[in-house]
């Protein structure tokens, strides 16, 4: 496989408060379609629970905060723009009829490609990775970005424990690193749906970063670094909340391996990457 590299790593969570305060950012144009997508999704209680909530940001805003953050931490040899937006999201978009391109026109980029992926848990990640080392490849001095959001209407269940919360990470990728830059190589990835084959694939990684869900929880791993929002599930980009705390507290060291672990729906999944330091 081709090995990428990912750096740059921001993070946005928004404040704390109860999700009632949450406020819509649904489109006439969308009330048909999101009445119907409710029908389809079982809602078990009312929203009552205290969480990470965007309040009157919309998902596009969520994801723009930490877009500007890795557009301006560009080093020079990366001014231009980027051939890719990878937009990761695990809840849909209702602000916007395009909501890539009204990111993307933020920053006055014209000849970025937007690339949309709606999954769940790692699924969503491992394919959104696995298309940029297609796209990327070799092609040095070229470079993309990506944001992984989650956002949630007022009347979408968060669930009980851990909550579903709002929050956005924005990162760079390129095919190599600098020869002073911190971030990660992405090594390899595990898909499943069978437990113990899941078990065996992972092995005794020096870290083990687990998705902060009930699912993966099961697994009991020995090895959980979280030391923050533990009450709370940020869905796609849960394991990279972690990933940028890790990295915030300085807790990795040069060639470390950290596999990014997520349980969702019977679905097995991990990210193996190294890490790089300045």
């Amino acid at each position: 496989m081709t090995i990428i590299f990912i750096s740059n790593i921001k993070r946005y969570i928004p404040p704390v408060q109860s999700a009632q305060n949450q406020k819509s950012e649904l489109l006439s144009f969308y009330k048909e379609m999101y009445r119907r997508t409710g029908e389809l999704i079982p809602q078990t209680g009312p929203n009552t629970g205290v969480a990470p909530a965007a309040g009157g940001l919309s998902g596009s805003e969520l994801a723009l905060k930490v877009l500007r953050q890795v557009i301006d931490s560009r080093t020079g040899e990366l001014a231009g723009e980027p051939i890719y937006y990878l937009d990761v999201r695990s809840s849909e978009d209702f602000s916007a009829p395009a909501p890539d391109y009204y990111i993307l026109s933020n920053f006055r980029f014209k000849h970025t490609k937007p690339l949309n992926i709606r999954g769940n848990a790692g699924i969503s990640l491992i394919h959104a990775f696995m298309i940029m080392e297609y796209k990327l490849g070799n092609r040095k001095g070229e470079y993309a970005v990506g944001s992984v959001s989650q956002r949630f209407e007022p009347s979408d269940y968060r669930g009980t424990g851990p909550i579903l919360a709002d929050g956005a990470i924005g990162f760079l990728l390129k095919a190599e690193a600098g020869s002073n830059e911190e971030g990660f190589y992405i090594e390899d990835y595990h898909i499943t749906r069978e437990k113990e084959k899941f078990k065996q694939l992972i092995g005794k990684e020096d870290y083990i970063v687990c998705h902060n869900n009930v699912e993966t929880r099961s697994m009991a791993w020995e090895s959980d670094f979280r030391t923050e929002f533990l009450s709370y599930d940020f869905g796609c980009m849960d394991t990279f909340c972690t990933l940028e705390n890790l990295c915030a507290r300085r807790m990795l060291k040069n060639g470390q391996t950290v596999t990014l672990v997520s349980v969702k729906n019977s679905n097995y999944t991990g990210i193996k990457l190294k890490y790089k330091e300045k």
